[in-house]
């Protein structure tokens, strides 16, 4: 899983998905919620809302895979060192 930053999408992140995809992984790069549209979404929500969007996506891949790698770009990787230790373990 790959999580882009706080002004970036997931576009931003599609060099490494491809390398990942390529060598066999599967990838998935949620896009945070209020992203992709006007500048003013991001400002205009919360962080709850856009961890939200990733601790959805963790979910949906716990259903298929059975180890998850996360990684991020800028805030996405401040999330990655700060997340609680629950969706470490699942």
């Amino acid at each position: 899983m790959l999580i882009h930053g706080l002004g970036g999408t997931p576009i931003e992140m599609r060099y490494v998905a491809r390398g990942l995809a390529r060598a066999g992984h599967t990838v998935n790069v949620p896009q945070l919620a209020s992203h992709c549209g006007s500048v003013e979404g991001p400002r205009a929500t919360v962080w709850q809302v856009w961890y939200a969007s990733v601790e959805r996506e963790h979910g949906r891949m716990a259903s298929q895979c059975h180890s998850i790698i996360v990684c991020g770009l800028s805030l996405g990787a401040i999330w990655i060192s700060t997340t609680p230790r629950a969706i470490h373990a699942r």
